[in-house]
Order: structure tokens, then C-alpha cells, then sequence
């Protein structure tokens, strides 16, 4: 279940203090453009201003895609995640402004005694909605050398989350979608009915509401198209033939190097 806010709890606030790690996310603008997540870290380097403000000192690394995209579009995502203690995960949406070494707003948000080495930006962000599944991810410590390695048990859903105990209707009702209306998993949207447009959503600050269709209409639900069972002879027979080429090849080359040979 996710519980969305449109400002940072009090009750997050010790718990975001005690982090050591945290992630931002951000994109260009462009459809084929790549989406950036970077890891950023180190003890005091994320502070809060407020219930719907924050910042981070921005420290130099081998790249600028975080500070390119804001200077373009503003939009960045925020997210920490528990390693330890209960299972949490929160993430801020909002909006940045980059404010480099030297400007004003720097100098006043990173004091000289606070600036680490390489440090070269402060990233002021104006959250507009917090976001906090509880789902429990990591059942080893961090420092677990393997903890990477070992998967997490299934957890049980809560009774009435799944309509019939269903994965596929789970998908039909929980994986059709992004909050901004992309379409999301595709045997999702096909046994729900709806086509690969995207969704007019009403309310974004809520995932699973019904939606309007924007560019087509739905399909009937739990319909898909599979293969005719004679669709498969082609490409059984290509992968036939294409195995026997292969070992003709080799039979020769082995001819040939027995003839050199002799």
C-alpha cells in the first residue's frame, strides 16, 4: 500500500536524518533521452527546510546529468529506503533549482564549515507530494558482503488486495499505469481491457482510480492474442535448418583439416 502526503510528516523527519544513502532521480525532457539515477550520500549532506522543502550538497562527480536536467525541466525525485529497522521506502516529487559554488544562495545554505571536499552545488528542491509504500525489500544487513545475493521471502498481501487471489487480475488492477497515466505492464492493460494509450488521469495522488482513455478504445477484458498453434512451424523449421548448416560447416572444416594432415 502507498499513503501519499502533500508534505513531509513530522514523523518521517527523524527517521530521513538517521539516512546515510538517498537517490535522485531526473530526466530530460526528450523521448529518447535517458533517465538518470544517481546515488548521492555522506553524513549531513541532505538537509530539511521545511515540510515541503529540502537540500543537498551536490558534490562532484564524473558527470552533470542531475543539474542538467533541472536547469531544463526542474523535475527531480528524491528517494531513501530503510536498510534496517521497520520496512520503509519514501520518496519526494518536486521541483529543483541548482545554486553553484560561489552564488549567494550556496554561500547561505552551505555555510564554509558545512562544505565537504568537491562540493559544487546545493540542489534546493520545493516537494509537492511524498510518497511511502510500506514493503519490505532487504531482510539482510547492508554490510552483508552477499546481502545482494539472498532473495526476500514472499511477503502475504493484505486480505482484499487481490481480486480472487489472482496475479493477473493483480496486475489488471495495480500495474496498468503510471501515476501520470503511461501506460504501465502490458498483460496488465490486457486483461483489464485497456488499450497501450495513455490514461486521463482525474487524480494523480492516488494510483488504482478509474481513468478515461485518451486515444482509443478498450479492448475486451482478458483477451489475448496467442500464436496459432501452425504460426510455429516456420520458425521450428528455421531453427532446424539453421542447426544443420552449422554442423555441415563443421563437418567439413573437420574433412578439410584431416586432409591437410595426410
Amino acid at each position: 500500500m502507498v499513503n501519499f502526503h502533500d508534505s513531509i510528516p513530522e514523523s518521517f523527519i527523524p527517521w530521513i536524518n538517521e539516512q546515510h544513502c538517498f537517490w535522485v532521480a531526473t530526466a530530460p525532457l526528450s523521448a529518447d533521452g535517458h533517465v538518470n539515477v544517481s546515488p548521492k550520500g555522506m553524513t549531513g549532506t541532505f538537509k530539511l527546510l521545511g515540510p515541503n522543502a529540502c537540500f543537498y550538497q551536490d558534490l562532484s562527480g564524473s558527470g552533470v546529468e542531475t543539474i542538467s536536467h533541472l536547469r531544463e525541466n526542474k523535475r527531480i525525485t528524491i528517494m531513501f529506503s530503510a536498510f534496517k529497522g521497520s520496512p520503509r521506502i519514501l520518496r519526494l516529487w518536486g521541483t529543483g533549482v541548482v545554486h553553484e559554488l560561489g552564488t549567494p544562495r550556496y554561500e547561505e545554505l552551505i555555510p564554509f564549515s558545512d562544505r565537504l571536499p568537491g562540493s559544487r552545488a546545493a540542489i534546493e528542491v520545493q516537494v509537492h507530494k511524498v510518497g511511502s509504500p510500506t514493503v519490505k525489500l532487504i531482510d539482510t544487513p547492508a554490510t552483508d558482503p552477499l546481502a545482494h545475493l539472498k532473495p526476500t521471502p514472499a511477503y502475504p498481501l493484505p486480505e482484499g488486495t487481490v481480486p480472487e487471489k489472482s496475479l493477473r487480475k493483480y496486475w489488471a488492477v495495480k500495474n496498468i499505469r503510471s501515476i501520470d497515466g503511461v501506460p504501465g505492464l502490458h498483460l496488465g492493460r490486457a486483461y483489464a481491457g485497456l488499450p497501450m494509450t495513455r490514461d486521463k488521469v482525474k487524480d494523480n495522488t492516488r494510483f488504482h482510480q478509474p481513468v478515461e482513455v485518451v486515444g482509443g478504445q478498450a479492448t475486451k477484458a482478458g483477451v489475448m492474442e496467442i500464436p496459432a498453434r501452425g504460426s510455429w512451424a516456420p520458425i521450428i523449421l528455421a531453427f532446424a535448418l539453421g542447426l544443420a548448416a552449422s554442423q555441415f560447416v563443421e563437418l567439413v572444416h573437420h574433412a578439410y583439416s584431416l586432409a591437410l594432415g595426410l
